[in-house]
């Protein structure tokens, strides 16, 4: 849309006055306005509009080029008309010349301005229009002619309008045209900033265009800087074409600068936004005082503006933009080394100056270390600042004794940033510069490489790479540095950690020797992690439970300063350890201090296995909450290629939105498409832990048949051999409680509950598998004591969310054996636990209790007279889930049968269980059957 439909009301004043002219009158126009505001454009409607009532239009502009010509706009005006010519010969005369030539110029007014005056009176005829534009620029002859006509106006249907910017034009012009506009002498014109419905509309735009407010915003209503950001935004790349509207009119408007100006606005340029004289003049390698001369002169010229604060800035972003993208490269280059110099001087930031090192010729010595102090500053808030920064200093690297030793140091910590920015791939194509730079590096340094390569290499899931570089490193390393060769076994039993695995029981006695004999602390404490995971895979659970309190007794007798270095692993090892061993306690307190450490160091590829651990002690000590956040970081830090830990994580999250009710509708189904698409299939330790914390989930739900499946398939067989002895237990529990919930003979599970308990964790399984066993042979008084007993057990324990689940339990046996107030008393403590827990589910199941036991309802089912329906008891909805249950028809099944959620459908089953006496489905199914 042409700029001019946004000045209508400008247009209509003018136009206005175009109607003295018309009349036989003289007039005068001032029409002002910023660079962009639209003048020339406002002139050329004005011009149409004129030649179509009949008048003649003369318009001549002023370009800075020719500033030096008297009467140039004017002459311009004239060009091709004779009396263009009768002026060249007025201006050749003797007499003028002469006028010219004396400082006054007193003069002028006979000599020249009457002649030209007279010559343009006659040129009026019936109406002339004299347009004279960008008079800012405008000789100062001319500027004498507009205020001769103003004191002297011609004496003929003359209309002058002389465009301005009133900020760039000299004294004179203003002058004169304020004290004639002040008497009525002069129409002033002054074009306004649009408003953002003007935007819109000169945009073509809608006014609720999300893009819009910003442009309006940054063009600070000027149509050309808005059209221009408009068209930059469209190319994608922000910048102004140098061959477009604004850019061409500023590079023209520009190409009057000397040479010391066009200097020092460069330089403004690359300091940004605060800088003074003595910066810019050493930046522009000018003089001081050149320097303030010709930022006297950028001011002039509207080129730089003083604040109200008292700085300078340019007119508009765009004007540095334009000069920037115009200048020499070489120069560019050259005037930020200065910069840095300059900028140095005044203890400027690290981050500051390397946007200018970045950008400078040539590499001086101070440059690596600014470099990699801007890294650091920024990292914690611009990851990719930083891995900027860390780039550019590889390519500055000092060529000293230590290149290859600083290279190695700078591309891990990239590579910890690119992890951090979830660069996909781009992690391990730095590891392969990593192991380049080190085979040039000092023995030490090498280590270093290998010992961060194979680590990382192992949390992405590449355990074969890891694995090679780690027997390659321990094959070659120097028999006269036992040192080397100690890290290199303990990062070798930390990768098979990694992997999920059970570290070759050579390398952790290897670390542990070591670690004693050099009395190093934070080592002796990772191997005793380390010791403690091998006998937990090898089934002693007890021994296994020493050695890790020893480990744990170690770590929390040391800072975080000693376990910095080669021990960052140690609190991951040892926390999980722990969590295997149903420490959960100890678990969160030392991953939780780990994940603080491995942050800090950034090596952010260990974040995801001890979040993974932490939010799994989360769960277990019923700070469901906090699991949540944790599971949620954990999402954002895993790297792309870490199956094991995704699928971990998985489970983890979908079994804590079980517990917090967050999964309503379609919990079973949801299940099933996770069993499906989780990667269970590996022997891992991950794998197994991810399978017992799903086969939890699936028994929450409903679902004992999935429950007891993944626990057989992740423990390897019935026997469970595959599985942590420390974990047997709960996994038998588990098998136990879902044979009865199936209706299936759970004896044998109930008897491997008992024989593989040998921790302290383990009594509260025992005794929960002993309470649902009879409870399932109606011993509902035992049970009641049984499950009570399971849940203190849990309780010193700390694992609360299964104390509040066992209590929930209990209380209902406690019903079935006629024993309201206890089992009142039980669902109170249940309640509490929930609700501190976060498990609304577990909550809304014991509150449902509750009420019952409140009702005074009967505890049992009572014996139905002769002929009578068993199942009278249940509600009409209850009745019709009870007939589709006892058909084998599952949750899922059930629920899309009768159009309800698998959750509703597990709490009317369990209703109906408890309304009936019975604990099984195929109880149910025996009930029914009698009914019909």
């Amino acid at each position: 849309m042409n700029t001019v439909v946004m000045l209508r009301a400008e247009l209509a004043e003018v136009l206005d006055v175009l109607g003295t002219v018309q009349d036989g009158g003289a007039a005068v126009v001032e029409l002002a306005g910023d660079p962009g505001a639209g003048k020339t454009t406002l002139l050329t409607e004005l011009a149409d509009r004129a030649r179509a009532r009949g008048l003649t239009v003369l318009r001549g502009a002023s370009p800075a080029a020719q500033a030096h010509l008297p009467l140039y706009p004017l002459r311009h005006a004239l060009r091709g008309h004779d009396s263009g010519t009768e002026l060249d010969r007025l201006l050749a005369s003797d007499a003028v010349r002469a006028a010219l030539s004396r400082p006054d110029r007193g003069t002028l007014g006979c000599t020249l301005y009457a002649p030209v005056r007279a010559l343009l009176e006659k040129l009026s005829g019936d109406g002339l229009v004299l347009l004279l534009d960008d008079l800012h620029q405008a000789d100062s002859v001319s500027v004498g002619l507009v205020e001769h006509l103003l004191r002297w106006p011609a004496q003929a249907p003359l209309l002058l309008v002389a465009a301005h910017r009133p900020r760039q034009s000299p004294a004179a012009l203003r002058g004169a045209l304020a004290e004639f506009a002040a008497c009525g002498g002069v129409r002033r014109v002054v074009l306004p900033a649009l408003t953002e419905e003007q935007s819109a509309e000169l945009l073509g735009t809608e006014p609720t265009d999300p893009d819009l407010r910003r442009l309006h915003a940054e063009a600070e209503g000027n149509p050309l800087y808005l059209l221009t950001l408009a068209q930059a935004q469209a190319a994608g790349n922000g910048i102004p074409a140098l061959d477009g509207p604004f850019g061409t009119r500023l590079l023209a408007e520009l190409a009057s600068l000397d040479p010391a100006e066009s200097a020092v606005a460069t330089a403004a340029t690359i300091l940004g936004p605060r800088f003074d004289l003595a910066q810019l003049a050493a930046v522009a390698d000018l003089d001081p005082r050149r320097a303030g001369a010709a930022l006297d002169g950028l001011r002039r010229r509207d080129v730089l503006r003083l604040t109200a604060s008292h700085k300078l800035v340019f007119r508009h972003p765009l004007v540095a933009t334009v000069i920037r993208a115009s200048a020499s490269l070489s120069w560019l280059s050259r005037a930020h080394r200065r910069a840095i110099g300059a900028l140095a001087l005044r203890g400027t930031p690290a981050t500051e100056l390397a946007e200018h090192i970045d950008l400078a010729e040539g590499v001086h010595p101070d440059d690596h270390a600014v470099l990699v102090q801007a890294a650091q500053d920024t990292l914690p808030n611009d990851p990719a600042a930083a891995a900027r920064w860390l780039r550019s200093a590889l390519r500055r690297l000092p060529d000293d004794d230590r290149r290859y030793d600083t290279s190695v140091h700078l591309l891990i910590a990239l590579t910890q940033i690119l992890l951090l920015t979830e660069e996909d791939g781009a992690g391990h194509h730095v590891v392969r510069e990593i192991q380049v730079a080190a085979q040039h590096a000092s023995p030490e340094v090498k280590t270093q490489a290998i010992v961060f390569c194979a680590s990382l290499e192992a949390t992405l899931g590449r355990d074969v790479e890891a694995r090679a570089m780690l027997d390659t490193a321990v094959a070659q390393a120097p028999a006269d540095r036992p040192d080397q060769l100690a890290v290199l076994r303990c990062t070798r039993a930390i990768v098979e950690f990694l992997s999920g695995n059970a570290a070759a029981a050579t390398d952790v006695e290897a670390t542990l020797r070591y670690a004693r004999a050099q009395r190093q602390p934070a080592a002796e404490a990772t191997g005793l992690a380390l010791h403690a995971l091998r006998l937990v895979a090898d089934g002693a659970s007890t021994a296994a439970a020493d050695v890790v309190a020893e480990a744990g007794d170690l770590v929390d007798s040391l800072p975080d300063a000693a376990i910095v270095g080669s021990h960052l692993e140690c609190l991951a090892v040892l926390g999980w350890t722990e969590v295997i061993l149903l420490r959960f306690d100890d678990a969160e307190r030392h991953l939780r201090r780990g994940l603080g450490i491995v942050r800090g160091q950034g090596h952010y590829h260990l974040q995801p296995v001890m979040l993974n651990g932490l939010a799994f002690a989360y769960q277990s000590l019923g700070r469901l909450t906090d699991a949540a956040r944790t599971i949620a970081e954990a999402h954002s830090a895993l790297p792309a290629g870490d199956d094991a830990q995704r699928a971990l994580l998985l489970c983890v999250e979908w079994r804590n939105m079980l517990l917090t009710d967050e999964l309503v509708c379609g919990s079973n189904t949801l299940l099933s498409q996770l069993t499906d698409t989780a990667d269970l299939s590996s022997d891992s330790r991950w794998s197994q832990i991810a399978a017992l914390c799903l086969a939890d989930a699936a028994g929450l739900s409903g679902d004992p048949e999935l429950s007891a499946s993944l626990l057989l398939s992740a423990g390897g067989g019935a026997e469970l051999p595959d599985l942590p002895a420390s974990l047997q237990a709960p996994a038998f529990a588990c098998l136990t409680v879902s044979a009865l919930s199936a209706g299936a003979d759970a004896d044998t599970w109930m008897q491997r509950t008992v024989s593989s308990a040998t921790l302290p964790q383990h009594r509260g399984f025992v005794l929960l598998a002993r309470g649902h066993m009879a409870d399932h042979n109606g011993q509902a008084a035992i049970a009641a004591a049984l499950l009570r007993d399971a849940a203190k057990a849990f309780c010193q324990s700390r694992m609360t969310c299964l104390q509040a689940r066992t209590l929930v339990h209990a209380a209902a046996a406690a019903t079935r054996a006629a024993d309201p107030d206890t089992a009142a008393a039980l669902l109170v403590l249940a309640k509490q636990l929930a609700r501190r827990s976060g498990a609304s589910l577990l909550y809304a199941d014991a509150d449902g209790q509750y009420q019952q036991v409140a009702e005074q309802r009967p505890a049992a089912r009572p014996e139905p007279e002769s002929g009578g329906d068993s199942l009278a008891a249940l509600t009409d909805r209850e009745r019709e889930v009870a007939d589709a249950a006892s058909t084998g028809k599952r949750t899922r099944e059930i629920a899309q049968q009768l159009g309800l959620s698998p959750r509703t459908v597990d709490v009317h089953l369990t209703r109906i269980y408890r309304k009936l006496g019975i604990r099984s489905r195929a109880a149910l199914a025996r009930m029914v059957a009698e009914t019909r």
